[in-house]
């Protein structure tokens, strides 16, 4: 698990409004928590160049977008415990959602 230095914390009313925003709806938007850490833009960068989920071979209706969404949500979360990563559904795809901060490091 990575442990945040300093902790930015933002609603999930906070994260309802921009997941709003960015998708121009609010149906079925679930929010499960309260609060939320945000991750800095250099701390997901550092994770994501050691983290293995782009060398799993897509395959149709077996490992697809769902599942891919589903297993790098999954791993994010693992390390990052509280933050706003997670999984939106489209009417045809599925993709994963950040709210980052950005910190001069």
């Amino acid at each position: 698990m990575i442990f945040f230095r300093k902790q930015y914390l933002i609603s999930g009313s906070e994260v309802r409004e921009i997941i709003k925003q960015a998708f121009h709806t609010d149906k079925n938007i679930f929010i499960s928590d309260r609060k939320y850490k945000l991750i800095s833009t250099g701390m997901l960068k550092m994770y994501l160049r050691f983290n293995q989920v782009n060398k799993i071979r897509y395959t149709s209706d077996e490992f697809d977008c769902d599942d891919f969404a589903m297993k790098l949500a999954t791993d994010v979360k693992w390390w990052f415990r509280g933050s706003t990563f997670g999984i939106v559904w489209t009417g045809s795809h599925a993709l994963n959602f950040l709210s980052l901060i950005h910190i001069s490091e």
